[in-house]
Order: structure tokens, then C-alpha cells, then sequence
């Protein structure tokens, strides 16, 4: 076998070839006592010099140190076998190595044993593997939290859309609250208006049925007669107030109206019917106005009917001597029509108008001339349809009771 001092006569320049290449696991450098490098490898130049400057850096070599090493200088031979460790701007670096000296020059040898390197290298595999999977966990676990976002995401819009509803049935309870006591209110106001309504009429019947009663032998038969046409006056005023109840029950009971257009001529016609006895009876005067098409609106023909009825005989009641009233109707605004009663009565006081259609709450202390319970029921008839009541009124001259009802698209 060749000596090694053989082959290096005669390889030479490939080994020098290989030693020179930067990737080689070999490091070597020449380096004099003044620091000074006299010849390195690309091996050694990848431990020992700056990347950005070009310049070697003898302070890399941390154990043993650059100065250790010159602390031995005064041996020759080989000063140093073991670890040669270099720190590096990104990573340390332990390499197996000598260090000779020969004058003043000192020849670094080191080496990457291939063993440590197959053992640097399964670390680093492990540390890769280990590296997916926690990689693998992390998606799992980002995936787990965007679901359980996703799940809270939903949560809190399934609260809030809760939070509505809640606040929602919360403001209708309050609105029912409200509603429920003004109802009640208004109930034992009405409780007091009607019963004294009704007193009046049931103690005139009362009155001449107890003188009947005591002293029917006695009486001429003409004043019989009177005291009986009394007594179905009364009858007759307590059933209307009855009717008027009735009236009131179903504006209040009807959750669905039948609403349809109405021929409002007819209507006003049906109710100017019922009433011949009354308009005999008080020589009125009842004039249509015809000039022009009424308009055709929507409404309920059995209420707009007792409307017409209340309107006419409240004419005739507070009406001049004897009463003349006329009935009309106008468009109002392209979307309503205006529907009114005029009489010549003595006219309403302006600071009293307002009080006309008073809820029952006031009627229980306010009442105007008569007017009072039929025309509360009137406006709230008149607001259940879409529609407004009116009255205009000046002393002296007479007053005009109106309401008002959306335009029907027919016709």
C-alpha cells in the first residue's frame, strides 16, 4: 500500500482541489502568530469570515479560543485535538479538529465527522417531523377555533335576534298594559255615562207608570193618552241608547271588517228612512245636494249607516225651529271623500267643539248640550275605517258635522 506521502505526490492538486472546495467537510487554515491568514480553504472561509465585510475574524473560534491557542506557541508540534467550536452569525458550529504549529505559523485542521453529521441530520428530520406535526395540530386546532367561532358567531346573533323579539313582546306588553288600563278607564266612564243616560228616561217612565198606577180611574182619557205617548218616548230613548251599545260592543269585538266601496247616497238614503217619524214629528226640511257625483270611498254600510242616523237626528234635535239641514259630500285632497250634515241650529261655542267627540273619560264630566255618547261612538266607528270626523261651528250660525273616508279605487 502507498504511504500517504505517496499519494499526495502524486493527487496533489485534486486533493488540493477538493480541500479548496467550499462544500468540502474539511477545514483548513494557515494562520501566522499576528493573526495573520496565510492560506484557508473554502471550508475554513465559511467559519472564519465575515459575510458582509470579507474580512476573517479570528474571534469566531471560541473554544478554544484564539488566544488560548497562542498561549501554547511555545510547543511545536500539535498544540491542540478535540472540539473546535466557531460561532457564527446564525448558528455555533462544533467541528473535530488539530491544531499544529510550526514557527510561527499555526495550521487549523478540522473536520465534520460523518457520524455526527448523520446523527445532526436524523435530529433535524425528527425536529421536522415534529415540527408538521405540530403544524397538523395547529391547523386542527385553528380549524376547531374557527368552528367554535363560527358556533358562537351564530350564538350571539340567535341572542340578539332574541334580544329583539324580547324587547319587541316587551313593547307590546307595555302598549296592552296601557291599552288595558285606558280600556278599563274608559269602561267605568262609560258605566257612568250610560247609567245616566238611561236614568233619565227610565225615571220618567217610572214616574208616569207609578201616577197610572195610583190614580188611572181618575184621569181623563186625554191625559192617559199623553202620559202613555210619554212613556214611549222614554221606552223609545232607553232603546236607543241600548242600540247604541250594541253599536259600541262591535266596534270594539270586530277584529275583521267587512270593508267594501259604498254607494254612500244609498247608505245616507237608509238612514233618512229610518228616520221619517223623527223628521214628522219636528218638521224638518232635508235637502240633498246633488251637484256633483259623491264620491265613492270604502267603508263598513252598517256603521257609515248608524253615522248618518246620528248625524241627521242630532241636526234635528239641536236644529233651528222648525230644522232645515242639508246633506252633502265633496272630494277632499284626490284620496278622500268628505261627507257631511249642516243645520241651522243656534251653533257651538269654539272652546266647547273640541269636547264634542270626547272619549268616555271626559263625557263623565263634560257634557255638550246632548251631544256626547253617539258621537263618541261616531269617532271611533270613523277611526276604525281610515277616516276623521269634522265639525265646524260658529254661534249664531248654525253647525256642520262631517267625516272623512279613504277614496276607493273602484269606480
Amino acid at each position: 500500500m502507498n504511504s500517504a506521502h505517496d499519494v499526495l505526490s502524486v493527487w496533489s492538486s485534486e486533493i488540493i482541489q477538493f480541500i479548496d472546495n467550499q462544500e468540502a467537510a474539511a477545514a483548513v487554515g494557515l494562520i501566522d502568530t499576528q493573526g495573520r491568514v496565510i492560506y484557508s480553504n473554502g471550508g475554513m472561509q465559511n467559519l472564519l469570515r465575515d459575510e458582509t465585510t470579507g474580512k476573517f475574524q479570528l474571534e469566531r473560534l471560541s473554544s478554544p479560543t484564539w488566544q488560548t491557542l497562542l498561549s501554547l506557541t511555545n510547543h511545536h508540534g500539535r498544540l491542540y485535538t478535540g472540539w473546535l467550536t466557531f460561532d457564527g452569525p446564525a448558528a455555533r458550529r462544533s467541528l473535530r479538529g488539530e491544531v499544529w504549529q510550526r514557527n510561527d505559523q499555526l495550521l487549523i485542521l478540522a473536520s465534520y465527522n460523518v457520524e455526527d453529521l448523520m446523527r445532526v441530520n436524523q435530529q433535524i428530520v425528527a425536529l421536522n417531523n415534529e415540527m408538521t406535526n405540530l403544524q397538523h395540530e395547529l391547523a386542527r386546532k385553528n380549524a376547531a377555533l374557527i368552528n367554535t367561532f363560527d358556533q358562537l358567531s351564530t350564538i350571539n346573533q340567535q341572542l340578539e335576534q332574541e334580544a329583539v323579539e324580547r324587547r319587541r313582546i316587551e313593547e307590546q306588553l307595555r302598549q296592552s298594559n296601557q291599552e288595558l288600563q285606558a280600556h278599563n278607564e274608559e269602561l267605568d266612564a262609560f258605566a257612568h255615562t250610560v247609567a245616566h243616560d238611561l236614568k233619565n228616561p227610565l225615571g220618567v217612565i217610572l214616574g208616569y207608570a207609578a201616577m197610572l198606577q195610583d190614580s188611572l180611574e181618575t184621569m181623563s182619557p186625554d191625559f192617559v193618552y199623553r202620559i202613555l205617548d210619554a212613556i214611549v218616548a222614554g221606552s223609545q230613548q232607553m232603546s236607543n241608547i241600548i242600540n247604541e251599545l250594541l253599536l259600541l260592543a262591535d266596534t270594539r269585538t270586530l277584529d275583521k271588517i267587512d270593508v267594501k266601496p259604498l254607494d254612500m247616497e244609498q247608505v245616507a238614503g237608509k238612514a233618512l228612512l229610518r228616520l221619517q217619524k223623527m223628521i214628522a214629528d219636528y218638521d224638518a226640511q232635508v235637502v240633498f245636494h246633488h251637484s256633483d257625483p259623491w264620491p265613492n270611498v270604502l267603508g263598513y254600510a252598517p256603521w257609515i249607516e248608524e253615522v248618518w242616523v246620528n248625524y241627521l237626528s242630532n241636526a234635528m234635535k239641536y236644529g233651528g225651529k222648525p230644522p232645515r239641514i242639508e246633506v252633502g259630500a265633496t272630494l277632499k285632497d284626490d284620496n278622500a271623500g268628505y261627507f257631511w250634515v249642516r243645520d241651522n241650529g243656534a251653533g257651538i261655542d269654539p272652546e266647547k267643539q273640541p269636547l264634542l267627540f270626547a272619549p268616555f273619560t271626559q263625557l263623565n264630566s263634560i257634557k255638550v248640550d246632548g251631544h256626547g255618547l253617539g258621537l263618541s261612538i261616531v269617532k271611533r266607528i270613523v277611526h276604525r275605517l281610515g277616516g276623521a270626523v269634522v265639525v265646524q261651528s260658529e254661534v249664531g250660525q248654525g253647525s256642520q258635522f262631517g267625516f272623512v273616508l279613504p277614496i276607493s279605487a273602484v269606480g
